[in-house]
């Protein structure tokens, strides 16, 4: 949330100081961001408000990068019987033992 704020903050200022200087490109040097960025930024915030500038999550959950719970129970229980170093765990040759 702390983040989200402060992005809001970031871009609410940006538009702020280029109304105030009435110089697009000085407050984007001070800024440290691109004049097509702050269009961005602009755009969004006629067309919605304070609410178009929120960052928006755009990344889903992949279920393909997620390891099955029958899975987890082998490798947390050859870990505690074998004591295998977790790093082996990411190998992928110690994946196709336990398929």
């Amino acid at each position: 949330m702390k983040t989200q704020n402060k992005d809001l903050n970031y871009k609410l200022g940006l538009l702020k100081l280029a109304m105030e200087l009435d110089n697009v490109s000085l407050a984007c040097k001070i800024f440290g961001c691109s004049r097509p960025t702050y269009y961005r930024y602009k755009k969004a915030y006629l067309e919605g408000g304070e609410e178009a500038l929120r960052d928006v999550s755009r990344k889903k959950p992949n279920p393909k990068n997620q390891v099955l719970p029958h899975k987890i129970k082998i490798l947390l229980a050859m870990t505690k019987k074998f004591i295998i170093p977790p790093k082996i765990l990411y190998y992928p040759t110690f994946y196709l033992l336990i398929q």
